[in-house]
């Protein structure tokens, strides 16, 4: 009996080798979904199929379609997921309670149950690391029955969805997946803009920080680390964001060097080195924001994406955490 191990996380795979019998393979899934365009139904089979999939070993397939490889370098191979997934007789899925965990669960598990022989074959294993000791790990297993089943596809749905409102219904039903399904969708419906001033959860944190003087990147990255609610947001997606803020045409931050936060930027030692070595601080405009005066979308363009949603200035749903309600772009009201 083989199986496949699928790490939705990649510090899950150290514990995933440990666990391997002769003739299993694990895939570790290394892209970020939350905060961009999402496959569409039509793409969704080449997104799992061969070319997508980078084989390090015969065991061990690292994993990153090329719409989510962040150095835009082409994986060629022949492997394919549904193919490896056939030829096992478990499917195991290695996850931790993140919002890009949940959402690549949904995604995995939503176009593995398409074939209706994977059900009784794939269980969820849950990991429960601890934040002093990384190599302390608790697994959870969750068996996949019918009603799970039919949630996690619905939750696939929900997420790839133009409009927010059918994963805002999920909140009533996720727990039954799993109590982390309920915990982390919560956690990206807080980054739709808020109500207050435009700032999804995951802006007011950095900005937040920021003003608390953590204002190096190393500072602000090494206090978002150690935040035991993880945000929503990668790393390249929140460097974008303090990138955006300090070149937008009404200063949110100052100190920030001009260009984008991207592999190119990485790879140039002077622009990495000036990165690195910059200190951020607050504009007026910036405290402003923070304190509810003026609303992100007055001075700052939006383009970003919460799951299938595309949040633009004129399109913006937002999030009332007091109430704990989406409001439609039409529904909204600016303070007078």
């Amino acid at each position: 009996m083989t199986t496949l191990h699928l790490a939705i996380n990649f510090q899950s795979c150290g514990v995933l080798r440990a666990k391997m019998r002769p003739g299993d393979r694990v895939i570790s899934l290394l892209y970020e979904i939350v905060g961009r365009p999402l496959p569409t139904e039509a793409e969704e089979k080449d997104f799992f199929s061969s070319g997508n999939l980078a084989a390090t070993t015969p065991e061990l397939v690292h994993w990153a379609p090329p719409l989510y490889e962040k150095s835009g370098r082409e994986i060629k191979n022949t492997l394919d997921l549904e193919e490896i997934a056939e030829n096992n007789e478990d499917i195991e899925i290695y996850l931790e309670s993140t919002p890009n965990s949940i959402l690549k669960t949904a995604q995995c598990t939503a176009f593995l149950l398409r074939n209706p022989r994977f059900r009784a074959r794939l269980t969820l294993n849950l990991l429960h690391i601890s934040p002093e000791n990384s190599e302390m790990v608790e697994i959870e297993r969750v068996s996949v029955d019918e009603k799970k089943s039919v949630l996690l596809r619905e939750l696939w749905a929900a997420i790839r969805s133009k409009n927010p409102v059918p994963l805002y219904q999920m909140l009533s039903v996720a727990e039954e997946i799993h109590e982390i399904f309920e915990k982390n969708i919560r956690k990206i419906l807080e980054d739709f803009p808020s109500v207050e001033n435009g700032l999804s959860r995951t802006e007011a944190v950095i900005l937040s920080l920021i003003e608390k003087g953590y204002c190096t990147h190393r500072t602000l990255f090494a206090a978002l680390h150690n935040r035991r609610d993880a945000l929503p947001t990668d790393y390249w997606l929140i460097g974008s964001i303090i990138a955006s803020f300090g070149n937008c045409h009404d200063k949110i931050l100052d100190g920030v060097p001009g260009g984008q936060f991207n592999l190119s930027m990485h790879d140039d030692r002077a622009a990495y080195t000036t990165w690195m070595n910059g200190e951020w601080k607050l504009t007026e405009t910036g405290r402003s924001i923070i304190e509810g005066k003026i609303d992100l979308s007055a001075c700052h363009e939006i383009n970003r994406w919460v799951g299938g949603v595309h949040l633009t200035n004129d399109a913006l749903w937002r999030w009332d955490a007091r109430s704990e309600k989406l409001l439609s772009p039409i529904d909204w009201q600016p303070k007078q």
